[in-house]
């Protein structure tokens, strides 16, 4: 259980890191819509269109960083109490959890396959 734990930290540490990232990319596409910087402008198009780009790529960061703080939050409280701990450790390897994701993924992977081979 102590090898998951420090795994654990490291989780948290990259998921911290990308919830800044995501933070300031949403912060700095909204601060470029209202014309405080000219950071994230497209090279064509007019002005309604420069203001979705920027409204896209600010709202997906913002959802985006959503997702993490979760997530953040779900390691931190699973770090520092060991209840938590063991109950993400059996949801993060149980072994038919893992067959139903990889027999979805290679049922997906064959679609796209199929699509991509028509689309061709």
């Amino acid at each position: 259980m102590k090898e998951y734990r420090e795994k654990l930290k490291i989780d948290t540490i990259i998921i911290a890191i990308a919830a800044l990232i995501l933070a300031a990319a949403s912060g700095l596409a909204f601060a470029n819509e209202y014309g405080i910087i000219d950071l994230f402008t497209p090279v064509t198009g007019d002005s309604h269109w420069h203001s979705k780009w920027n409204g896209f790529i600010s709202g997906a960061a913002a959802g985006l960083f959503v997702f993490m703080l979760v997530a953040l939050f779900r390691n931190i409280r699973a770090i520092r109490n060991e209840k938590a701990l063991k109950k993400l450790y059996v949801k993060d390897n149980d072994e038919r959890t893992k067959e139903i994701i990889k027999s979805s993924q290679a049922a997906a992977y064959r679609t796209l396959l199929i699509i991509g081979l028509v689309a061709v």
